[in-house]
């Protein structure tokens, strides 16, 4: 005669031993799930350095910094860590694309980071040329070359998404020339406003005639009426391509007796600073 107290126990004991197996399966998914969620990660960290060009993780080491109080130094030479004990309260944040040539000291170009620090902006200037062999487009800037700058922009934006001192609500677009050029083209809504310098928005080439900023984001457009490059094909201004749809807040200005570099213009600079400052978020 079967004894139910001793079926029990193996019925019992054939449960716990299910549970058991069930648990260790239940561990062991978990444990391929962290591998492969890290695997993937890795891959999408490669792919997406892979997918931003030969020499991006050059970008940001050289990129400038222009912040209120403080001498311009590039990322290398910056204590990040001691500039987030300086700064009690996060600020707003430009990223800013130079021109065809590059970037350097004294630069014409510099007028509009250093104003723009001195108004209460960090400013990064990311240096397109610290790529290895990276070659100028001046004259005959096309996509490939766009798509550098654009992808400049995001290494940029996922480093200044790492610091604590920088608003992460108050980001900002700025470029001259190509970097104008690049910024009208950068479809990305990252950013609460966008400055375009010494580019007409105007081509027979599709992408390059029109501004892909999202038409809910505020624009300033500036451009010399005497601008050596904005001629023939590429005449007008980025007004044009502003569309039914753009936001009101935007702005296109044609400067009477000023060629390329707006800036020479003394109103340029205030006007772009007063243009920022309406769209902070407080």
């Amino acid at each position: 005669m079967a004894n139910p107290s001793l079926n029990s126990t193996r019925r019992g004991m054939a449960l716990w031993r299910r549970a058991e197996q069930s648990q260790a399966h239940c561990s062991a998914r978990r444990v391929w799930r962290v591998m492969l969620a890290a695997l993937l990660c890795s891959v999408v960290a490669g792919c997406a350095a892979l997918l931003r060009g030969p020499g991006i993780d050059k970008v940001w080491p050289a990129t400038h910094i222009y912040l209120p109080s403080r001498m311009p130094v590039r990322v290398e030479d910056a204590n990040l860590t001691e500039i987030a004990t300086d700064i009690r309260r996060p600020i707003p944040a430009v990223i800013f694309l130079h021109g065809c040539s590059g970037y350097y000291p004294h630069y014409l170009q510099t007028g509009y980071p250093v104003e723009l620090s001195r108004a209460g902006f960090a400013v990064f200037v990311p240096d397109s040329f610290a790529r290895p062999g990276r070659r100028q487009a001046c004259g005959n800037v096309q996509s490939d070359t766009v798509g550098l700058r654009h992808a400049e922009v995001d290494e940029v934006l996922e480093r200044l998404r790492t610091l604590p001192w920088v608003d992460q609500r108050n980001l900002f677009l700025a470029g001259h020339s190509e970097g104008g050029i690049a910024t009208a083209m950068y479809g990305g809504g990252d950013f609460r406003a966008y400055f375009i310098s010494g580019w007409s928005c105007r081509s027979v080439s599709a992408p390059f005639n029109s501004i892909h900023a999202p038409s809910s984001r505020p624009v300033l457009a500036i451009v010399g009426a005497n601008d050596e490059y904005i001629v023939g094909l590429n005449a007008g201004h980025c007004g044009e391509a502003f569309g039914p749809f753009r936001n009101p807040k935007s702005r296109s200005l044609v400067l009477t007796g000023i060629g390329h570099e707006v800036n020479l213009d003394p109103q340029t600079v205030p006007t772009l600073i007063e243009f920022f400052k309406r769209e902070l978020v407080p």
